[in-house]
């Protein structure tokens, strides 16, 4: 990989980059060695639609600075994946009467799953990730409506809560 940029030829990339048509975004670390800030903000100056956004706090390699809130998103979505397919199997196999303590621990999990996911990609983009620069921020107001539009998490808790009681106190 070392070989690999130090023989990039940078020179053929710059006479190629104002011919861009796509919107270009580079993102740098405010504290990478390797391509200052002041670089990046040079590079997407020379494409059309190109800006250049500034990650605060990290470096050269952003993305694995912080693989630890990776590892964490990847667990809950596979949670919430899983509950997802638990759900349906159920659904399919019982009726969703029969079903209504998963449904409504679905209903209260996932959006909740998902905001949080969404907060930590937030977190990592700084400031960025309130921009239309990034879908993060409009994903993060839909997850936290779908909390609210089958009613709000604690009614469904409250339900859930109840049916669990009654289920195993012989009710």
């Amino acid at each position: 990989a070392l070989a690999l940029m130090a023989n990039w030829d940078l020179d053929g990339l710059s006479a190629d980059l104002p011919r861009l048509s796509a919107p270009l975004t580079l993102l740098n670390g405010s504290d990478d060695g390797m391509v200052p800030p002041a670089q990046g903000r040079e590079v997407a100056a020379l494409v059309p639609d190109g800006r250049a956004q500034l990650l605060t706090g990290l470096g050269h390699l952003a993305h694995e600075e912080a693989p630890q809130r990776v590892a964490e998103a990847r667990t809950n979505i596979e949670m919430a994946r899983l509950l997802v397919l638990k759900t349906c199997k159920l659904i399919d196999e019982q009726g969703p009467l029969a079903t209504t303590d998963m449904i409504a621990a679905t209903k209260t999990t996932i959006p909740l799953l998902v905001q949080n996911v969404i907060d930590r990609c937030m977190q990592l983009h700084g400031a960025g990730g309130f921009t239309e620069d990034y879908m993060m921020a409009e994903a993060f107001n839909y997850a936290r409506w779908c909390r609210q539009a089958d009613g709000p998490d604690q009614v469904h808790q409250m339900a859930l809560g109840k049916q669990i009681i009654n289920r195993y106190s012989g009710e």
